[in-house]
């Protein structure tokens, strides 16, 4: 029994590098649900929600499962705009104060590798889950000494793995540490489904949107700039300056080259340059609120992916040189406008732009692009 809990550290630091290229890894995309606090946060902010909730330190009704979040501070780094960086967050740095007067504190980062401990400390003493902390084999429980002289106890818990399965180790094993525990998740769903329960009561679903929102809220304050800087990533990147690359026209009737031979100085066409897209729905999509729905997404890169993208005109009378919108019957046109080819290739390897293509292609039954120098 360590008490009434009054305080909480945890971190999670990861060095990027070793997940993914930055920028293009999706933990580095904003627009893809990446950043330090989406994809390492939920680790942290679980354990204080469980801690200060469970306990009832971290508010005025013991038996509230859900503590109260008086103040949040936040502070941290923002990688670069693409296609220099993702725009999420390479690190976030939090203090959360609970009603009762409980504090947390979390590390969330990309930028170096933490210990990753779970730090709980209560009036009586202090439990530790020692790294990594989402999925540790060992906890220490350290009592407080009787007077200031004396020496605390402490003890410590070690809990083995589950044995690897001779499938699990003959496809190479997993890839993050001390994935065997899961089965103790799978585990828990078996019984919750048998017993005929939609959740789990050690974690509910009012709890998981806890939170995400609290998260979300921390990610609005650190974006907001007034508690973070924005500066050219720290991390190694592999796509700066963006490349002058030809996108595929495989499926094309016809297109005019505009590429550039050299990487600089683009050339400014006079016109700008024409990008059309024509989409011919499958049967049953086309003219659903799926496919409207996907139109919408289209339109939406004109912000996605700015400041690449000059102007967005999607439709069924869209005017395209070729009248492409009738070309293997397609009957929708999405027609894209920019200043120089290399603006455009930009755009083609946007992950906002890649995350659109890839939802559309179930929907599709044929596309017909093509690329236009205008006058």
């Amino acid at each position: 029994d360590i008490g009434t809990v009054k305080y909480l550290h945890s971190d999670f630091g990861v060095l990027g590098s070793d997940v993914g290229p930055h920028p293009k890894d999706t933990i580095f995309q904003e627009i893809l649900g990446g950043g330090a606090l989406r994809v390492l946060g939920p680790y942290l902010v679980g354990p204080a929600l469980l801690a200060f909730g469970s306990s009832g330190g971290g508010g005025e009704d013991p038996g509230s499962s859900m503590p109260e979040i008086e103040q949040a501070v936040v502070v941290g780094n923002l990688d670069a705009q693409p296609p220099y960086g993702g725009g999420a967050e390479l690190s976030g740095a939090a203090c959360l104060r609970f009603g009762g007067g409980g504090l947390a504190t979390m590390y969330a980062g990309f930028e170096a590798e933490t210990p990753e401990e779970v730090k709980i400390v209560g009036t009586k003493g202090t439990l530790t889950l020692h790294g990594p902390g989402h999925c540790p084999t060992r906890v220490t429980l350290r009592l407080k000494a009787t007077s200031r002289t004396a020496d605390p106890v402490e003890t410590s818990w070690t809990f083995p793995l589950p044995t690897a399965t001779p499938d699990i180790i003959s496809s190479g094993g997993f890839i993050m540490p001390n994935s065997e525990g899961f089965v103790y998740e799978a585990a828990a769903v078996a019984r919750c489904i048998a017993a005929g329960l939609s959740g789990a009561p050690q974690w509910t679903t009012e709890e998981s949107l806890a939170a995400a929102g609290t998260l979300e809220k921390l990610r609005t304050k650190l974006s907001d700039g007034s508690s973070c800087t924005s500066s050219p990533s720290p991390l190694p990147s592999t796509s700066a300056p963006p490349p002058v690359v030809a996108h595929d026209r495989s499926r094309s009737s016809s297109s005019s080259s505009v590429v550039p031979s050299s990487s600089s100085p683009p050339p400014r066409l006079p016109g700008g340059l024409l990008h059309v897209v024509a989409l011919k729905f499958k049967p049953g999509i086309e003219g659903s609120e799926v496919a409207e729905a996907a139109l919408a997404e289209l339109r939406g890169l004109r912000e996605v992916c700015a400041p690449f993208v000059s102007s967005v005109s999607v439709g069924l009378n869209v005017a395209a040189p070729g009248d492409l919108a009738h070309a293997k019957g397609c009957t929708h046109v999405a027609a894209f406008t920019f200043a120089t080819a290399r603006d455009r290739d930009a755009y083609l390897e946007h992950p906002g732009h890649l995350a659109v293509s890839e939802a559309l292609g179930p929907l599709l039954e044929d596309i017909f692009v093509s690329d236009v120098a205008l006058p």
